[in-house]
């Protein structure tokens, strides 16, 4: 039902509607009708044909003439629905009997009359009629009665659907062209319906909405336009700040590429004037050897001139042995301050990878930034395993370690107040280690915990802070070491960075904090 066009959904109701009630009340009365005239025309009939003999046969029966009496019933007997007839006397012997068994069809209705003679019955006359001919000619008379019935309803349902068809069919299916005008944007065409009915109605409404449409459809173009105009306007901006955006982060990132070198070399420059303060007290001392040790040759040329005495070059002989043992200690720990730091500085410049153990790495570092360390009241201690071994970048690790130890003596200690940073080394898992370093200092606010290595950020600005040496930290343990770095400051307990690198690095890798 719910496939079917409009169209087809009338002509089912109208069929439905004026045809099926037609056949069944049709139907239902000419059933009644049909049985009421066969019953009428029968009984009729056969009334008819009974009296008529009973009129006609008292003269004939009463003079026992049976060939007119046979006469009279046969005229009867002509009329195709009599089947038979009888005539008795009074002593029921038959008189005149006539049959058509042929006739025997269907069923048979069968009337009797007395025959009577100067107002005394002499006989009887039985007739039987068949209902077969009677029913043929009433099924033929209804059959013309259905026929102009059935015409009837079919000019009826045909007129009513022309009608259906002319006011709502059509009319709907323009209105449903119109609207799938509308539909496709077709918006120039009117929508006519010149009737004034409610499909014109409809009609009128749609092409009200029809104009309202195109009004506002030529509105949104107009703006769009704009709004396209514009969009291109601020596309053009967006690139050029885009562009200027580009240049500005190029510039700042070979600043910050400047800055970090800056950096690099200002805590290289600094190892450098360390180590040249420390070696200038065992340099000095060679030096002031030497010149003792020249005055002391003169001397002693002079005593041999004059006369050498045994206590004299026996005096001699001590001094000299005492100035040389000195002279070579001090020769020898500016030697090791030397080594040290060629080493120190060759890895990092040529941050080259190699074999080496932490501890030794640690100490190296320890050992060459002395003279720096020891311009402050803190204390560094060292807590790592003498068999810890790395295939990794010494260099790169022991700017890392630099770098925390000076970050906890510039941030971590209250001016006046000695501090302990401690850095301890354990194995955390197969091939990798953890390495801590922590102070007992204020600690890092919680607000700054999460930019703590960021690029430029320091809480000392305009004091000589770059807030670039932690970035390097992250930098570098990321990218260059292949490992990982948190810091972490419980209130009161100062604060630890954790550096958890594998034993042997991976291949370099870019991780760098973004700027």
């Amino acid at each position: 039902m719910d496939k079917l066009s409009l169209r087809q959904i009338m002509m089912l109701v109208v069929v439905v509607g004026i045809v099926g009630p037609a056949l069944v009340l049709g139907y239902v009365l000419l059933h009644d009708r049909y049985n009421q005239e066969v019953e009428l025309r029968l009984r009729h009939s056969v009334a008819n044909y009974a009296e008529m003999l009973s009129q006609a046969l008292p003269g004939p029966f009463w003079a026992f003439d049976h060939e007119v009496g046979a006469q009279v019933v046969g005229s009867v007997m002509k009329n195709t629905e009599v089947v038979s007839i009888r005539i008795e006397d009074g002593k029921k012997e038959v008189f005149v009997f006539q049959e058509i068994p042929s006739r025997r069809v269907g069923d048979l209705l069968r009337e009797q009359r007395p025959i009577v003679y100067a107002n005394a019955q002499i006989g009887v006359v039985t007739v039987e009629v068949s209902a077969a001919s009677i029913k043929r000619a009433i099924l033929l008379d209804f059959y013309k009665m259905a026929f102009s019935m059935a015409l009837q309803v079919a000019v009826s349902v045909g007129l009513i659907l022309l009608l259906l068809e002319r006011r709502m069919v059509r009319p709907m299916l323009h209105l449903r062209a119109s609207a799938a005008r509308l539909a496709s944007g077709q918006l120039d065409q009117e929508v006519h319906w010149s009737r004034p009915d409610e499909f014109g109605q409809l009609a009128h409404d749609l092409d009200t909405m029809r104009k309202s449409l195109h009004t506002s459809l030529a509105e949104r173009d107009q703006h769009n336009a704009t709004l396209e105009h514009r969009v291109q306007e601020r596309t053009q901006a967006l690139q050029t700040s885009n562009l200027e955006l580009s240049n500005t982060l190029d510039q700042l990132q070979a600043s910050q590429r400047a800055l970090v070198q800056k950096e690099k070399l200002a805590s290289l420059g600094a190892l450098v004037a360390g180590v040249a303060h420390e070696l200038n007290t065992p340099l000095g001392v060679a030096v002031t050897i030497g010149s003792t040790f020249q005055d002391q040759n003169k001397q002693l040329e002079e005593k041999i001139s004059s006369g050498l005495t045994r206590t004299d070059l026996a005096n001699f002989h001590q001094r000299y042995v005492t100035g040389t043992a000195l002279l070579v200690r001090n020769l020898e720990r500016a030697a090791t301050l030397v080594a040290r730091f060629k080493q120190v500085s060759a890895d990092r410049a040529s941050e080259q990878r190699r074999q080496f153990k932490l501890r030794d790495l640690v100490e190296e570092v320890i050992y060459i930034n002395a003279p720096n360390f020891d311009k402050t009241p803190h204390k560094v201690e060292m807590d790592v395993p003498a068999d810890m071994e790395f295939d990794s970048y010494p260099g790169p690790l022991g700017q890392v370690i630099t770098n925390l130890i000076q970050n906890a003596f510039v941030h971590a200690f209250e001016p006046g107040v000695a501090g302990v940073v401690r850095l301890t080394a354990y194995t955390q898992g197969p091939g990798n280690v953890s390495i801590q370093v922590h102070d007992n200092g204020k600690g890092i606010p919680a607000s700054d915990i999460e930019h703590i290595f960021d690029p430029f950020f320091t809480t000392t600005l305009g004091q000589g802070g770059s807030g670039l040496g932690l970035n390097i930290v992250y930098n570098i343990v990321t990218a260059t070491l292949g490992g990982d770095v948190t810091v972490s400051s419980p209130c009161g307990q100062g604060t630890t960075f954790t550096i958890v690198l594998p034993t042997c690095a991976p291949d370099r890798r870019r991780k760098l904090r973004p700027t």
